[in-house]
């Protein structure tokens, strides 16, 4: 899939609404990456910021951070829904 970056996310698109922020996820060393996803389906829009602050700012308000999963991939930070 080919990324496609945003400067914000539509989450009405989504039936369940997810985003995964992400640090250095191949292809984007040194960078941090938040994903939108519907329901467990990774979305082709990315939004990729050098600091965690600035990624936080692209999560839209009316979502809230989830717990950490255990299992999660390595460079998973968090996940918001």
């Amino acid at each position: 899939m080919k990324n496609v970056q945003v400067s914000k996310f539509s989450i009405n698109v989504c039936e369940i609404p997810m985003i995964v922020i992400s640090q250095n996820p191949k292809g984007h060393p040194l960078k941090y990456v938040a994903r939108l996803y519907d329901r467990n389906e990774p979305s082709p829009f990315v939004y990729v910021k050098d600091t965690l602050s600035e990624v936080r700012d692209a999560v839209p308000k009316q979502l809230n951070r989830l717990e950490s999963l255990h299992d999660a991939h390595p460079t998973v930070i968090e996940t918001w829904s």
